[in-house]
């Protein structure tokens, strides 16, 4: 599937993503080499993009069971500029939902920032963040 969505409606984009979500791998190795595939180049301008290291993208992409932490899922969610559906699959793909982090759930809101229009949406998507 083509990323290219420059001109596309809301509505043909928003089926454009759920299209790439359905063929989504279901294991971390694959999500995060299909994700490199379709939004960098390749691992060397992941590495740059992310603050990791080549090493440490290429046992990401490897090793089944790589202990991954949130500082590091952080830093691919950033690289990669998943927006925050993809990015919440993906985070859950390696072991870190909502439910099992929720302290971490502050850093999926600022994740949610940089790809909400205004401040209204984010709070509308985060409320029990803000009503606490």
């Amino acid at each position: 599937h083509s990323l290219n969505i420059a001109g596309l409606s809301p509505i043909e984009l928003d089926a454009k993503n759920m299209e790439y979500l359905e063929d989504f791998p279901r294991t971390p190795t694959k999500a995060l080499s299909k994700l490199i595939a379709d939004r960098c180049k390749n691992q060397k301008e992941l590495s740059f993009t992310s603050g990791l290291s080549e090493s440490t993208i290429s046992r990401m992409c490897r090793e089944k069971n790589f202990p991954y932490d949130i500082k590091q899922i952080t830093r691919l969610v950033i690289g990669l500029k998943l927006p925050p559906a993809l990015s919440a699959i993906f985070m859950e793909l390696v072991g870190f939902s909502k439910a099992a982090m929720i302290r971490y759930y502050r850093y999926q809101c600022i994740i949610d920032c940089l790809f909400m229009d205004d401040i209204e949406t984010v709070v509308e998507t985060h409320r029990e963040l803000f009503e606490k």
